[in-house]
């Protein structure tokens, strides 16, 4: 009798184990369907957000997927995609080399090499971009250490070159540009550097001759004939089709009462150019000889 009201008890307490681990397992099960049911919503919705352009909600579905099925290769993607679109790329790339420490695989390396490749591409657009502001805002300085920033991070490409070149043009260190334009040619192989290079012989000669017509201005200020001459005849030689110089040399032999030596270099600047100043300075020292010698015959 008492081992019947044992076997009795012992199989209550079976019975009620069995329903307890039915329940268990029921509950685990009910569990993971709603896990998975859950996941893959936030699976659809983050892959809708990420499509829809809208990454700062996307990043955070993408978490949140990844919350519940860590280290997911797709979803991995799909938030560094979301960071890329933010312009996060450190954190895009940060991501998926975690991911591909646990499973490398071939997926993963090719986006983390996709990913550094536009980082580099933006990277570069923005100290062009930031350059132009700059060099806009004639900031020459800021704008020449923009760019050489860009030009560190793609070393072959023209842009930050030319760049370089026309703000140096612009500064009129026409030296420095032809070092740039140079050096850009040599690197890029690019035949428009030779173009560059004509405009910048051009502006090394033009800014030459105009220290030179400064030099010799400043001589005839101070009466020193002799060296101004010198200095303007250095200037007709570097631009042999400008007159200027011609015109002040004949001043100074008017000046100085040289009135055949001011006939001689005007008729030779005529050679060059008809200009009505030149004509006038011609008529005028020709009429100051004529008085000086009618002025000689009345003395004697």
């Amino acid at each position: 009798m008492f081992y019947s009201r044992f076997r009795a008890k012992e199989g209550k307490i079976l019975i009620w184990g069995l329903f307890a681990i039915f329940i268990a397992v029921l509950f685990f099960i009910q569990h993971n369907y709603f896990n998975n049911k859950a996941f893959q919503e936030q699976t659809v919705r983050a892959e809708n957000l990420l499509s829809a352009g809208d990454y700062k909600n996307a990043v955070q579905a993408y978490k949140s997927a990844l919350s519940t099925k860590s280290n997911d290769e797709m979803l991995t993607i799909g938030l560094a995609n979301a960071y890329v679109g933010l312009d996060q790329y450190d954190k895009a790339l940060e991501v998926l080399r975690v991911c591909y420490k646990v499973k490398a695989s071939k997926r993963l390396c090719e986006e983390i090499e996709a990913i550094s490749a536009k980082q580099t591409e933006y990277e570069y657009h923005q100290y062009i971009s930031r350059a132009e502001v700059y060099h806009a805002n004639k900031e020459y300085k800021k704008a020449i250490t923009a760019y050489e920033k860009a030009k560190k991070i793609k070393g072959k490409e023209i842009t930050s070159y030319q760049r370089i070149t026309a703000v140096y043009i612009a500064m009129q260190e026409y030296e420095l540009a032809k070092e740039e334009a140079v050096e850009g040619q040599a690197i890029t192989k690019d035949e428009s550097f030779s173009v560059l290079l004509e405009l910048i012989d051009a502006g090394i000669l033009e800014n030459e001759y105009d220290k030179l017509m400064a030099q010799a201005k400043e001589y005839t200020g101070h009466e020193n004939y002799k060296e101004a001459i010198a200095q303007f005849e250095k200037a007709a030689l570097l631009k042999s089709g400008d007159i200027e110089a011609y015109k002040e040399i004949a001043k100074i032999y008017i000046t100085t009462e040289d009135y055949g030596e001011a006939e001689r270099i005007l008729k030779e600047a005529l050679k060059v150019s008809q200009d009505k100043e030149l004509d006038n300075l011609l008529l005028q020292a020709k009429e100051l000889q004529q008085d000086e010698i009618k002025g000689f015959v009345w003395q004697q």
